[in-house]
């Protein structure tokens, strides 16, 4: 639904940004639902039926993939992104001061307040 929106807004329907805001506001809300789910009942039913051992195994296959990914897309992949977006819908981008963490957005505010 965003990029239905975005190519529509694209192509000068101003009326697309509501549907974007809308879409997107729903996907937080998703992502939401997502980690608190993995954070509380997820992690827990690992602990309570993976043994150490198994836990250990996922979690190097798991650091492995990681980085995969992050030599695939280097360390900047996703900061990069969003300059490229905020520049195409000319959108001021987010200046984080030096040393400031960012965040989720479930665990409070991150470097642009979000």
């Amino acid at each position: 639904k965003m990029e239905t929106a975005v190519t529509a807004y694209e192509r000068g329907e101003l009326a697309a940004l509501k549907d974007f805001v809308k879409a997107a506001r729903a996907y937080i809300s998703l992502l939401r639902e997502h980690i608190q789910k993995e954070d509380h009942c997820l992690f827990s039913m690992v602990n309570e039926n993976l043994s150490e051992e198994e836990q250990e195994r996922l979690f190097k296959a798991f650091r492995a993939e990681e980085s995969k990914i992050a030599k695939d897309q280097g360390p900047d992949f996703y900061l990069k992104k969003a300059q490229a977006l905020a520049a195409r819908f000319q959108v001021a981008p987010c200046d984080p001061k030096p040393g400031a963490s960012s965040s989720c957005g479930h665990h409070g505010s991150g470097a642009c307040g979000g």
